[in-house]
């Protein structure tokens, strides 16, 4: 079964790959101001400040000739001379490079670990072209999420002991997922942020199994790293300090112990904190803490949003956004897809025995993240004047990778009816995945603005688009094709043996 697990990796490299080539320059979500962090880390050596560090000329120039968003609706158009203008560049990059723009990047607050990672790289490709040094950062950032999550998620799967073949299913569904890749194959820092969110959920369940200093304690690191990530991973602060003192209690004569591993993430993530105070009187440093927005004044927001609506649609933006230009994908299939994920949580309750610790562990993180992410949804909602109503789908991929073990969880106790469900998922999202990139992105940024009818798809292939899409694609078009290729037949493959599995042995009820 190991084995067949290494099916769904062989998927999720050859998707990271086609994904990271497919996507247009700057299509990915804020990815110019990402990159513009990344750029001061590499050629100005030092930490961005919030309102006051710009952007590099390079990238302020390179958005005039790049189509933006809704812009590659426009057709082809006009989409070689913008490549041509791109490309020339590269003549003056190094004093593009290093000049500032009038432009300030406003994703300067972030935490800047996975960007200090990503700007050793940067500068080695220095004489490369901006296309260039954009596709490599991608590339290695998608990658390493994908070897990065693979292990993190096999190991908070075995803590929770879901056997193998549901196993290979959940797996298979986390890395068809569209907005996973949307998420990780773009220069930003969801990359690093979402494998050390599943990261540090394993080990916390793993440390609940197993009461062992050293679970708890690769806990504790990887929270820090995250903490120097994303400023989101404070809401698990309070989850994590539950877990120290649970395990305290077990072992009440090593408090010594104990206090030493509660304070490792003070320890490493305490100094980036503590300049976010000194600099920004936030703790967060986040644009609307900054802006002035008060824990009070953000709950006293709440009456004013539309929960049911706007969850409804967040779940929805969580499986399927189409990148930076928000297409649109069938509203019936993405709701089938979330009842059946609806079903699969009914399952598990209606064979309800017990939780075990690890369940608890998994399950009261997620929720703390999930009430950060509702206290987010009212800041935000003040600080755009009421434009935003709910939070950006990519804050919660790790935890969303982590609840789709949860359910096959549920759906392994829950006899045929969990396998019906599970094969049904399996063969959704693998669906939703076929259609992404060979009825959705691709044609959408070679110039298709009709629907997307089998008809009007077919006509576009039909019509040769390689002219269309090689102005556009980051990447060479035979790379997408060849990988495009490469990615449906692993796609059959994966789907076909993981409903196998699930059919062909008999779980024992747990």
């Amino acid at each position: 079964m190991i084995k067949k697990q290494k099916a769904v990796l062989a998927l999720a490299f050859t998707t990271a790959v086609l994904y990271s080539c497919s996507l247009p320059l700057w299509e990915g979500f804020d990815e110019p101001f990402h990159y513009g962090y990344v750029q001061v880390l590499s050629e100005w050596r030092c930490l961005p400040v919030q309102n006051r560090t710009p952007l590099s000329l390079e990238v302020e120039k390179s958005l005039a000739f790049t189509p933006q968003s809704r812009i590659v609706l426009h057709g082809v158009a006009g989409k070689r001379e913008r490549r041509q203008h791109l490309d020339e560049l590269a003549s003056s990059s190094s004093f593009l490079r290093k000049t500032p723009s009038t432009l300030v990047n406003y994703e300067n607050q972030q935490a800047p670990l996975a960007y200090l990672l990503m700007a050793p790289l940067d500068l080695l490709c220095s004489r490369m072209t901006l296309s260039h040094r954009v596709l490599l950062l991608r590339l290695v950032g998608s990658i390493a999420a994908v070897g990065f999550s693979f292990i993190a998620l096999r190991k908070l799967m075995n803590s929770l002991r879901v056997q193998h073949a549901f196993q290979m299913a959940a797996l298979a569904c986390v890395f068809e997922s569209q907005m996973f890749w949307a998420s990780v194959a773009h220069v930003g820092n969801d990359w690093l942020a979402i494998p050390l969110t599943i990261a540090f959920l394993a080990y916390g369940a793993i440390a609940v199994n197993n009461r062992e200093f050293r679970d708890l304690a690769l806990c504790a690191t990887t929270l820090a790293l995250g903490l120097l990530t994303k400023a989101y991973f404070l809401v698990f602060v309070p989850a994590f300090i539950a877990l120290v003192s649970y395990q305290w209690k077990q072992h009440a004569s090593h408090l010594k112990r104990y206090l030493f591993i509660g304070l490792i993430p003070g320890i490493i993530a305490g100094p980036w904190y503590l300049r976010n105070v000194l600099i920004y009187r936030s703790l967060s440093g986040t644009q609307e803490s900054v802006s002035g927005i008060s824990f009070g004044q953000a709950l006293a927001a709440a009456p004013k949003i539309d929960w049911l609506t706007n969850s409804v649609d967040f779940m929805r933006w969580s499986l399927w956004t189409g990148n930076w230009s928000f297409l649109s994908f069938s509203r019936i299939t993405l709701n089938i897809e979330m009842a059946l994920l609806f079903l699969s949580g009914i399952l598990y309750l209606a064979h309800y025995r017990r939780v075990r610790r690890a369940e608890a562990w998994v399950l009261g993180a997620c929720g703390c993240f999930l009430l950060g992410l509702i206290y987010q949804t009212c800041a935000t909602f003040l600080h755009t004047r009421g434009a935003s109503t709910a939070p950006e789908p990519w804050y919660w991929q790790g935890v969303l990778s982590a609840l789709w073990a949860v359910c096959f969880m549920g759906l392994q106790v829950s006899g045929v009816w969990g396998r019906c469900v599970a094969t049904a998922l399996l063969g959704v999202t693998g669906w939703i995945a076929a259609l992404t990139y060979g009825a959705k992105l691709l044609p959408f940024y070679g110039g298709l603005t009709v629907r997307s009818t089998i008809g009007n798809v077919w006509r576009w292939w039909h019509d040769q688009p390689t002219r269309s899409l090689e102005y556009v694609v980051l990447g060479p078009v035979w790379v997408v094709y060849l990988f495009l290729s490469l990615f449906y037949l692993l796609l059959f493959a994966v789907t076909v043996s993981a409903a196998r599995e699930l059919w062909r042995e008999r779980f024992p009820f747990p």
